[in-house]
């Protein structure tokens, strides 16, 4: 394992963590988890904190599996393509035109887990960043009157929970197409 691999790993660790002990400041004042934004403790219906927790670390370690998964297999970018679309074409389904029906059915379910393997640690760094900055509002907002007031305005302008759900889909995707067209890149060959 090489020096970058183990520091990605380290990261996602880290930026998983601080994100629990900052969600755990965030949720300080409150009996359970009914004013918790992440979408699992509202799908479960989960209102303990130590299942909370449990799932966080689980969750984390998980990412960790699929990063260095995707590490062992990333010889699925080294691929000549004339274009950007064929480069992809070659990795999703391993073929240089696709029709529709392939397109909707036939993509690789291996080489997709790869590529999101492989953003991974830079997704969870910036979606674990956006949280923290959101729990250290939250905590703020609940344990300081003036910084209540500023939290409510800045939610009346653009709803936090809007900025949680939909910022890490931007994020992903931005980082996605970043990373397939940077390893694009360098396989490129010339027409």
């Amino acid at each position: 394992m090489n020096i970058k691999v183990i520091l990605l790993v380290l990261l996602i660790l880290i930026f998983r963590v601080s994100d629990i002990i900052s969600t755990h400041f965030a949720l300080l004042n409150q009996k359970g988890l009914e004013n918790e934004a992440n979408l699992l403790v509202k799908f479960f219906n989960i209102n303990s904190f130590t299942i909370f927790y449990a799932m966080e670390m689980v969750f984390a370690i998980l990412m960790v599996l699929l990063y260095l998964y995707s590490e062992k297999r990333n010889v699925i970018f080294k691929i000549k393509a004339i274009n950007f679309k064929e480069y992809l074409n070659f990795i999703f389904y391993k073929k240089r035109k696709i029709s529709l029906f392939e397109f909707v059915f036939k993509t690789s379910i291996k080489n997709s887990i790869i590529v999101i393997g492989q953003i991974t640690p830079y997704v969870v760094i910036a979606t674990s960043t956006l949280y923290i900055i959101n729990n250290m509002f939250v905590y703020l907002a609940n344990s300081d009157r003036h910084y209540n007031r500023i939290y409510f305005k800045i939610n009346d302008i653009v709803p936090f929970k809007l900025l949680i759900y939909t910022i890490p889909v931007i994020v992903l995707l931005i980082i996605l197409f970043t990373f397939l067209f940077k390893k694009y890149k360098m396989n490129q060959i010339s027409n």
